[in-house]
């Protein structure tokens, strides 16, 4: 029985498989092994690999913070308190009230603020300038003050604050405020706006802005040489700010400076309009709303506006601001876009985008010597595919410009002209800057010299009205520099003012003789070398 089982069964096996069905048989099992072994191991690799991803994200998240710590650290060092250019503006307060007969209290506060140390440096001179035109044009007399029911002394507020990411610095005086009545009369005679033209008082503040724009009728040696408000403006545009005026009669003019703390990054705001995406600084921006939020409607005068929270605002599309085709709006438009509340110098203003991205810090760079002076566009971020996206000036972009004529190219033109250029000539690095610094605090155009070689060479090119020159210098002194200025026909009449310690009679003598117009002599006082500067001035436009 067992015999005919085996039996059996083995005819059933051999019955079953034949030796093809069998070597077939085989190959599958095999291939089947096979791909069980090579999932298992993609399984282990897939394992691997996973961990292999974890860490590398470890590593990718610590170098983004180690990159971050370096960056805050490279712009920590750029920093700067404000309160290192104090000495510079009190002192040109006091010397602005020595020359007017005015007396004034400048207060700064917020002075701990730390900024970008080469915003600082470009900043110095625009509050340079608004502090002297302060105490010129704004604070009284002490007699006109008392009659006004004022302090004899006039009090000047300079405050640095925080805003966001940005820095605003206030600058407020008591005096007697902006003659609006004047200015406008003034536009009129020079033919900036016509005389039918009704202008705001916002409007009529930022004509003074324009390249030699005053309401004096005799230009004074304080703030007449040629460096205006215009100037300020220049200034602060060319650190990505802005300059606002407001002022009421009689209770003082304030004028408040918006710009970043630093130059190198900026907290923005992506958004899209028309096909290009653009980057809006933060501190520019008041609120961000999305779409279908708030209300939109059609003036009278078919503009276009924006209720929210009982607040009207103006709307404006960004796409036609920025150059891009003007798509007409509609009351859907208008409600489905995304909407930024923008501040302006003429208040608070709707921007319309097709949407908003992200939120984000960028790097800023510069858009090269020939592209410097695009209206509305401060500079540019390069994103990690390559992308350029420009940085927007957008109250720049929504400020109405004032029909004006062509007269303001001439009075740009003649302002320049009237900018009074010094040549300082001094072997002394420290002595040179430092009188350097000097004029340039008085809103002179100066140029530095290291001896009497480098002043000749600097003379072809600078066209000085003044030289200021040592005596006692390498290569040729200040009496060799003196005589080959005489000698030469363009230059016989300039005036020259020697300034040494060399304090005996006959080297006195020998400048003299050489040609030197003024004498000085160390130690000497700011306020007595500034009248020495003002009396050549005068002698060589005479």
């Amino acid at each position: 029985v067992r015999g005919m089982n085996i039996s059996q069964t083995a005819g059933m096996s051999n019955a079953a498989f034949d030796p093809l069905e069998m070597e077939r048989y085989s190959e599958l099992h095999g291939a089947t092994r096979a791909l069980i072994e090579v999932t298992a191991d993609a399984g282990v690799m897939a394992e691997n690999l996973d961990a292999g991803l974890a860490n590398l994200r470890i590593e990718v998240a610590q170098q983004t913070q180690i990159n971050k710590d370096l960056q805050h650290q490279v712009i920590s060092t750029r920093l700067a308190p404000v309160n290192s250019l104090s000495a510079r503006l009190t002192r040109n307060v006091r010397q602005t009230c020595t020359q007017t007969g005015k007396q004034a209290e400048l207060v700064i506060t917020g002075g701990e603020i730390q900024v970008d140390g080469d915003v600082l440096n470009k900043l110095a001179d625009p509050l340079l300038h608004l502090l002297r035109n302060a105490v010129d044009h704004g604070i009284e007399l002490p007699d006109v003050r008392v009659v006004a029911g004022k302090p004899t002394d006039g009090v000047i507020n300079l405050k640095f604050s925080r805003q966001g990411s940005g820095i605003v610095v206030t600058i407020k005086d008591d005096g007697k405020g902006l003659d609006y009545p004047r200015i406008r009369e003034k536009a009129i005679d020079r033919k900036l706006i016509r005389e039918e033209q009704q202008l705001t008082h916002a409007e009529l503040a930022r004509l003074v802005l324009l390249p030699g724009f005053s309401t004096r009728e005799s230009v004074s040696e304080i703030s007449g040489r040629g460096v205006g408000m215009d100037v300020v403006a220049t200034r602060l545009a060319a650190i990505k700010g802005t300059v606002e005026l407001s002022s009421e009669p009689g209770q003082g003019c304030e004028v408040v400076l918006k710009f970043q703390a630093s130059l190198v990054t900026q907290h923005t705001l992506f958004v899209e309009a028309g096909p290009q995406r653009f980057a809006i600084p933060i501190h520019y921006i008041q609120e961000a709303f999305p779409g279908h939020l708030g209300e939109v409607y059609q003036d009278a005068a078919g503009a276009w506006q924006f209720t929210i929270r009982d607040e009207t605002f103006p709307i404006y599309d960004l796409a036609p601001l920025t150059g891009y085709p003007a798509v007409p709006l509609s009351v859907e438009r208008c409600i489905a876009s995304p909407k930024i509340l923008i501040a302006t110098a003429e208040g608070t203003k709707t921007v319309l985008v097709e949407s908003i991205i992200e939120s984000r810090s960028v790097m800023i760079k510069t858009m090269g010597k020939y592209l410097a002076h695009v209206h509305g566009v401060s500079g540019v971020t390069i994103l990690g595919d390559g992308t350029l996206v420009p940085l927007l000036n957008v109250p720049a972009l929504l400020t109405k410009p004032i029909e004006m004529s062509a007269a303001v190219a001439d009075l740009a033109a003649a302002a320049k002209k009237k900018a009074r250029r010094i040549l300082v000539v001094d072997d002394s690095l420290s002595v040179r800057k430092s009188l350097m610094q000097l004029l340039q605090d008085e809103a002179f155009e100066v140029k530095g010299a290291g001896d009497g070689m480098e002043a000749i060479h600097a003379i072809e090119k600078f066209d000085p009205h003044v030289v200021c020159t040592d005596l006692e210098m390498p290569n040729m002194n200040g009496l060799e520099l003196t005589q080959h200025i005489r000698l030469k026909e363009t230059t016989q009449r300039l005036p020259i003012i020697m300034i040494t310690s060399r304090s005996m009679d006959k080297h006195r003598d020998q400048a003299m003789q050489a040609g030197v117009d003024f004498y000085v002599t160390k130690p000497y006082t700011d306020v007595d070398l500034l009248k020495q500067v003002q009396q050549a001035l005068s002698l060589g436009s005479a």
